[in-house]
């Protein structure tokens, strides 16, 4: 069976297709929580809005994708801790320990983080995540 996982703003639609039934059904599921930078706990459902964004850390990439297409001002929607942990996810996808106990602990309860080095000088970036991480301070 292949899953198809394509990104709308604010669903992920899972479309699977196994070729002796053809097409399945689409799956809408919510591709946004809202996390508190100082605890990293998933914030109450009824603190969240219907305007929630992405899950920012799980999709930074596609946030980058679009800021590097020139949308910069998808950036406005966020606050400056969402701002501060968008920057800081490609650190943490490169494996940086922080030394910030905020962002320490909020990438902590993230099972993909795998820190293993506080130097940031084996972190090694590309040209576009320098990029991305340059406009994003600049909205911070």
């Amino acid at each position: 069976m292949l899953i198809f996982i394509l990104f709308a703003v604010n669903t992920y639609t899972y479309w699977d297709f196994d070729p002796k039934r053809g097409y399945g059904e689409l799956d809408y599921t919510p591709a946004y929580e809202c996390y508190h930078l100082n605890t990293g706990e998933l914030c109450e459902e009824s603190n969240q809005n219907n305007n929630s964004k992405l899950d920012i850390s799980e999709n930074v990439y596609e946030i980058m994708n679009q800021i590097l297409n020139g949308n910069e001002e998808i950036l406005n929607q966020y606050s400056s801790d969402e701002l501060k942990i968008i920057r800081n996810t490609i650190y943490a996808k490169k494996g940086y320990i922080f030394k910030n106990k905020d962002l320490k602990k909020y990438f902590l309860n993230k099972s993909w983080y795998k820190g293993y080095t506080s130097d940031e000088n084996q972190i090694s970036l590309s040209s576009d995540e320098k990029t991305f991480i340059d406009i994003v301070k600049s909205y911070e």
